[in-house]
């Protein structure tokens, strides 16, 4: 699947071994419907089976946090996919998760 310039590899099965094939910063999503469509929800691998991503209980109190990959999938419920990228079209793997792991300590600076 492409997207702009991105490709997406669907994770095919989800268990321990398919979870510990990604890296750390890896930019992956899941699967999800919406009243008008589909979409996929975007975080950032964060190792250890934690995931940095942007959300919460509702919309309104919607944040940078850390979830577990668990949390993440609904427990293997949601098509989990990787997003592929080319060599330098964005940061290196472990710049991206520092950046997301700053980001959950420092909300503010969302959007900036």
């Amino acid at each position: 699947m492409v997207m702009g310039t991105a490709t997406f590899s669907v994770v095919t099965s989800y268990s321990r071994q398919t979870i510990r094939s990604l890296i750390r910063g890896d930019q992956i999503a899941v699967d999800g419907r919406i009243k008008g469509g589909d979409y996929y929800h975007h975080s950032i691998n964060l190792g250890g089976g934690r995931v940095a991503d942007f959300g919460g209980d509702s919309k309104s109190d919607a944040k940078p946090r850390i979830a577990s990959i668990e949390e993440f999938t609904d427990n293997g419920k949601r098509k989990l996919v990787r997003i592929n990228y080319m060599l330098g079209q964005c940061l290196s793997p472990e710049e991206a998760a520092r950046n997301a792991k700053e980001l959950v300590k420092k909300p503010d600076r969302w959007g900036s």
